[in-house]
């Protein structure tokens, strides 16, 4: 399989060579490298991206680790672009090109929490630990 070095791929080699549990290879570096350069089309910074994905993986760890950074992926794809936007005075002045993954670079990782609902599968970012997002807090919990 020929995997095109896109943006996004390189983002996630990066992320794989500083944490080695996060390694993905193969068809998930390709598909996944694909939804990290369309979120980086939306807006998305390197820094925020790193510390998504970042993140301690659920334990136990019940599904493949590809299977979980696809799961954060998507839910930062229907999220909104995190921070706020710049509003630009001049019209005549072009905004600045949007970042670009650096690989070696090295990225601030800030202390971060991860919805823990869905059996801890979740892993939306929530801003203490303990919370649940939105959506888990109008899940019903299963009968015990």
């Amino acid at each position: 399989m020929v995997i095109t070095l896109t943006e996004g791929v390189r983002f996630l080699q990066s992320l794989g060579d500083a944490h080695p549990t996060l390694m993905l290879t193969g068809k998930p570096l390709r598909d996944q490298g694909l939804v990290v350069d369309e979120l980086f089309r939306l807006g998305w910074k390197d820094e925020v991206l790193w510390e998504l994905l970042a993140r301690p993986l659920p334990t136990p760890l019940r599904k493949d680790v590809s299977a979980v950074l696809a799961k954060r992926l998507s839910d930062a794809l229907v999220s909104p672009v995190p921070g706020p936007r710049r509003a630009w005075e001049d019209a005549r002045e072009a905004p600045p090109a949007p970042r670009r993954h650096v690989a070696g670079a090295d990225p601030v990782i800030r202390r971060a929490y991860e919805c823990q609902g869905d059996r801890g599968m979740c892993g939306v970012p929530v801003a203490a630990e303990g919370e649940v997002c939105p959506r888990c807090a109008r899940m019903s919990e299963p009968a015990r």
